[in-house]
């Protein structure tokens, strides 16, 4: 795991300097196996508890704008199933399709979704199947992690990147990084 910079974010869109404040992180309430974040704490004003409109995390003030849902590979293919969750899940995402800004960090490699029948009966083809649907369909950015360290960094960065594009927005500024930003 990398540790995250030291020095305030700052952002140079055209040519002026912005220095980001730190943002709160927001953690669903009803997450059952929330990250800590303790590598990134250097990165956020607070983290609290909450329940969130759609998704296991999100940013203070854009809470309806920007998510990341966490699912480990249990849930996942449970979740694809028309056996267990798959309504509830369907609806989740539509929710977080009318978001600016949504994506799944998945705790599992592709080739470990691929390769896999340990979660349930359904073939391995469909559960990648309905993620890329959900990409497609949605506009939910799936992300795996082989551990479950580099899906928490992989969230803190997703969070952390749109909540600088939020303040580029609010400043009037284009919704972009320029060279340097990233």
């Amino acid at each position: 795991m990398r540790k995250p910079p030291e020095k305030p974010t700052s952002l140079r869109p055209q040519g002026t300097r912005i220095t980001l404040l730190k943002p709160t992180l927001i953690i669903d309430s009803m997450e059952q196996k929330p990250y800590t974040f303790r590598p990134f704490l250097n990165w956020l004003a607070a983290i609290e508890r909450r329940k969130l409109p759609a998704g296991d995390y999100s940013i203070g003030g854009l809470e309806d704008r920007v998510a990341v849902e966490r699912k480990s590979l249990q849930d996942l293919f449970n979740c694809c199933s028309p056996d267990h969750s798959r309504e509830a899940f369907v609806r989740a995402c539509e929710r977080l399709g009318k978001f600016d800004f949504a994506a799944m960090v998945i705790e599992g490699s592709m080739t470990k979704i691929l390769r896999s029948n340990e979660f349930s009966g359904m073939h391995p083809n469909a559960v990648f199947g309905t993620i890329q649907a959900l990409a497609e369909r949605w506009g939910i950015q799936p992300w795996f992690a082989p551990t479950r360290g580099l899906a928490e960094e992989i969230t803190a960065c997703l969070l952390h990147k749109a909540y600088q594009l939020a303040v580029l927005e609010k400043k009037g500024l284009p919704r972009r990084f320029v060279e340097g930003d990233i």
